[in-house]
């Protein structure tokens, strides 16, 4: 139980005040692992209602959606230690301490793998799109809304992290984000993403 009501204090920092991920990380032990579960419920809830929001079901849809699940949280692991190891390379800049920039790659590992959490409410939102007659009317505000909340996360958690002022910290992120989207693997793992994803909608 005691894992439990920090997990979701923990959660609750994450989606509320991010730039609290600092004193969040000293005060978890397990933070890796909370991490690691935001990421995991965020694919599960994505997965879940790209095929909920289908017209029709087949059989297929219970083997696709733990497919689906695990290659969007392999994406959330890959994606996050790539932008961790990218913003680090900005800090190796600094004068700051060797000790210091390990305990910082750590809470930066933590704060953009856990970002993902708010994709926890893509769920709810294709399951209240389907009751309207046009779903896309609901469906695509909402996802941008949680998309926008992700990079909110980690464009406050970031700031606070590494004591940059806002319009740097949004350049930083802005070009890294870029960066990564030209990573050839990575260009590739979200093609067969939205191939499985469009194909599950259909």
């Amino acid at each position: 139980m005691r894992y439990i009501l920090e997990f979701v204090e923990f959660a609750s920092i994450i989606l509320t005040a991010p730039h609290s991920v600092v004193v969040a990380a000293r005060q978890f032990e397990r933070q890796s692992r909370y991490a690691l579960l935001c990421s995991a419920l965020a694919s599960i809830s994505l997965a879940t209602g790209v095929f909920y929001a289908r017209s029709s079901y087949r059989l297929s849809f219970l083997v696709l959606i733990p497919i689906l699940a695990g290659m969007i949280f392999l994406f959330h692991r890959f994606y996050s230690r790539l932008l961790s190891a990218r913003l680090l390379q900005h800090l190796m800049n600094s004068p700051a301490p060797m000790a210091q920039r390990e305990g910082i790659s750590t809470t930066l590992s933590t704060l953009l793998e856990s970002s993902f959490l708010p994709g926890l409410f893509i769920l709810p939102v294709c399951i209240t799109a389907r009751e309207f007659t046009m779903p896309a009317l609901l469906l695509i505000p909402g996802i941008a809304a949680i998309s926008f909340w992700i990079l909110y996360i980690q464009f406050s958690g970031v700031r606070f992290i590494m004591e940059t002022q806002k319009r740097p910290t949004i350049l930083l992120l802005l070009r890294n984000h870029l960066m990564l989207a030209t990573y050839p693997f990575l260009a590739i793992y979200v093609g067969m993403l939205l191939l499985i994803s469009l194909t599950g909608i259909r």
